[in-house]
């Protein structure tokens, strides 16, 4: 894109966190979004969930969000399941969307295509629909799993607290420093990665399906 095109034209040494694009000129570091995604989503399957819907905003659609959906995909395959793409919801860029998305996806939750889980790809996002869902009556986890991705400040506060990714803010900015002052005095070229790992955080969001 063009800030990237302006950056690499400079030829000053730069890092970017959490990049929403993989162009082999820039310096990363970011999480493994894959990998993340793929534990907690294999959590949700380990605990007996097959159906797990996804919510995600389409707006923020680049390389990270792409990256959570796909390991949402391999933790389906690597269990033997098929992941149903109709479980995909995108853009999340208002409450109003967020409802509606919700809507579709547990229309009625006696039927047995309804998601008995949702994996939503940010926190804050995640957030708001535990508010919509006991708003309506839906008792998370008894009716509906939901985690997240992020481990915000008040995922752990929320009611109830969420089951979420953390990532290692604070080693990111140090991995990222380093790499930085490392591409200053030469030592690593330009389009170094430095992928880090991240935590499942197990709280009270994620029960056993309803059906059990």
């Amino acid at each position: 894109n063009s800030i990237v095109d302006a950056l690499v034209t400079t030829s000053l040494p730069f890092v970017v966190i959490s990049s929403r694009s993989e162009d082999p000129r820039l310096s990363r570091v970011d999480v493994d979004n894959i990998a993340a995604a793929r534990a907690i989503v294999a959590y949700l399957i380990a605990q007996g969930h097959q159906r797990i819907g996804v919510l995600s905003s389409e707006a923020e659609f680049g390389t990270f969000i792409a990256q959570r959906i796909q390991g949402w995909r391999e933790a389906h395959e690597e269990a033997g399941l098929v992941p149903d793409e109709r479980l995909i919801r995108l853009d999340l860029s208002s409450t109003g969307m967020l409802e509606s998305h919700l809507d579709y996806l547990l229309q009625d939750l006696a039927k047995g295509e309804c998601p008995t889980a949702l994996f939503v790809t940010r926190d804050r996002h995640a957030l708001e629909a535990l508010m919509i869902l006991a708003q309506r009556g839906i008792r998370v986890p008894e009716d509906l799993s939901v985690v997240g991705f992020d481990d915000l400040g008040p995922s752990s506060t929320a009611n109830p607290p969420l089951t979420t990714v953390r990532q290692p803010i604070r080693r990111i900015g140090e991995v990222a420093a380093q790499l930085l002052l490392d591409r200053i005095n030469g030592n690593v070229p330009a389009g170094s990665l430095r992928l880090l790992e991240t935590e499942i955080m197990i709280r009270q969001s994620v029960g056993p399906p309803r059906s059990q």
